[in-house]
């Protein structure tokens, strides 16, 4: 099939649930996001499904997966969330879509509602055989749309590349498509968060999971920014995005006292000095981030810092396996950048050599595009797959 490769540059000057850093970007989501799950000790319950949807749960041959599914009203459209992000982060976007989709979320083996993985193996395909079988069973072998957020995203690359015949679309969500690989994977920006979060949820299971323990352990992390190193007019652009997607999210500093610690530390952040994550974030940043990654097992960050998440998975051949119609986003670079934007273009080159393929690029959006933009994130998608209009609700 020809490539039919399209660029669809957007600015969304009303970006709602990004933050200024990668973690508060989390955090973010974690405190005002409909169905970001808590701490299990004692914090609220995830949020109820859309109306005409119901939690549900599969035995798999490892363990128990927890899904949510929404009325049949047509092709399988079927949402991997990204690691330590929950399946209700899709609520908004499931609800717009199900009037043209027959809409499933699930949480992957290791996290979220689901078990944790029997075997311990958090390998890519293990949790390709885990969505086989879940295909077989409680979607009885229909073909899907397999739509995946970062990690969610490599599975989704993986049942496409391997499983055509399952495969009726690829949606890839902000995916970290060989820059996750070894080789590439050293000296990345990205590694240190995965090793400092596995390092808090150990610490966390060896307390008896307080919850007080995650955010201290938050708290004392190392901070990580993903480029200090930025043309002026770069930064000035980032920053003006960043400020707008922070006021409207509500986790600006408290007061004038909290802004005159952050101005400090950012001075000393930029001159060179390592600060911690107490130094850089504010209040409501350091309380809710913790949260998101709090019921995943430490086994799941540990297989992506040893970057065994991709044995036997080379994502380079993945993407040229690829014959499956693929919408395939990439977040703002001034945001995120985990890819750079010519590496973005070459995968979609890659996936385009042999199936139809979209390039969204999603200005003003940090990297949960579905949370953070569900209207325009679902007026894409059905628009895309289905040539439907998504309206707001």
């Amino acid at each position: 099939m020809t490539s039919d490769a399209l660029v669809d540059r957007r600015t969304l000057m009303n970006a709602a649930a990004v933050a200024m850093l990668w973690s508060a970007g989390s955090a973010a989501h974690a405190q005002g996001a409909p169905g970001a799950l808590p701490a299990p000790a004692g914090g609220r319950s995830p949020a109820a499904p859309p109306p005409g949807f119901a939690a549900k749960r599969f035995v798999s041959p490892n363990g128990t997966l927890s899904y949510t599914e929404g009325p049949d009203n047509g092709q399988t459209l079927l949402f991997l969330p990204g690691m330590g992000v929950p399946r209700q982060s899709y609520h908004p976007a499931a609800a717009l879509l199900s009037d043209h989709f027959h809409v499933v979320l699930l949480d992957q083996r290791g996290q979220g509602e689901s078990d944790w993985a029997a075997d311990g193996r958090y390998r890519v395909v293990d949790y390709g055989a885990d969505l086989v079988a879940f295909i077989a069973g409680p979607l009885r072998g229909r073909k899907v749309i397999v739509s995946g957020h970062s990690l969610g995203g490599l599975v989704a690359l993986w049942l496409a590349s391997r499983h055509p015949e399952l495969t009726a679309g690829l949606n890839a969500e902000d995916n970290p498509f060989l820059m996750s690989e070894r080789g590439y994977w050293e000296g990345h920006w990205v590694k240190p968060l995965f090793e400092a979060q596995e390092a808090r949820l150990r610490a966390f299971q060896a307390s008896g999971r307080d919850p007080a323990v995650l955010g201290r352990h938050f708290a004392d992390e190392r901070a990580v920014m993903p480029r200090q190193d930025v043309p002026y007019l770069q930064r000035v652009r980032a920053l003006g995005k960043q400020l707008s997607i922070l006021t409207r999210r509500g986790v600006l500093p408290a007061d004038a006292a909290e802004q005159a610690r952050l101005d400090a530390a950012y001075a000393r952040w930029l001159a060179g000095e390592p600060l911690r994550n107490r130094n850089m974030l504010p209040a409501g940043v350091l309380a809710a981030a913790p949260a998101m990654s709090a019921t995943m097992d430490p086994l799941v960050p540990h297989f992506a810092v040893t970057a065994e998440l991709n044995d036997g998975f080379p994502h380079r051949a993945a993407m040229a396996a690829v014959r499956a119609p693929t919408l395939y986003w990439n977040s703002d670079q001034d945001l995120v950048g985990v890819l750079s934007q010519r590496e973005h273009d070459e995968n979609v080159a890659v996936i385009g050599a042999h199936a139809r393929v979209r390039h969204v690029v999603a200005d003003g959006v940090g990297h949960l595009i579905h949370a953070e933009q569900p209207e325009f994130y679902a007026r894409e998608l059905a628009g895309f797959f289905a040539g439907a209009c998504i309206s707001p609700r």
